[in-house]
């Protein structure tokens, strides 16, 4: 087995270069599971109280809100993948990322925008 010749471009070892990853990605999928939680158990409730002050059954937009978010997830699973395959992780991670940071505002201000 060769060594490659070249010096490492870190000065850590590679126990903390590791280590360091680890906690920074556990630390990334915290942050989303988190974000995924607050939105898919607030979005129901948000969209009933908005309903039911515009005279709408609240019960049911709720329950309607609640499927399409999960079809939507579903969705976005999928396609997820076919975008990594096709573009790479990072850049399909990354419009995904980006699509949230404008959707969720969007989701939650937009009712006290437009009306």
């Amino acid at each position: 087995m060769a060594v490659d010749p070249r010096p490492s471009r870190s000065k850590s070892p590679p126990q903390i270069q590791s280590f360091a990853g680890t906690i920074l990605a556990s630390l990334m999928s915290l942050t989303t599971t988190l974000g995924w939680w607050g939105v898919s158990t607030w979005v129901p409730h948000y969209v009933a109280d908005v309903a039911a002050k515009s005279g709408g059954d609240p019960s049911a937009w709720a329950r309607g809100a609640g499927m399409i978010n999960n079809v939507g997830a579903i969705a976005g699973y999928i396609g997820f993948g076919f975008m990594a395959d096709r573009f790479g992780r990072r850049p399909a991670t990354m419009v995904y990322f980006t699509a949230s940071l404008i959707v969720i505002p969007v989701l939650f201000y937009g009712p006290k925008i437009c009306g």
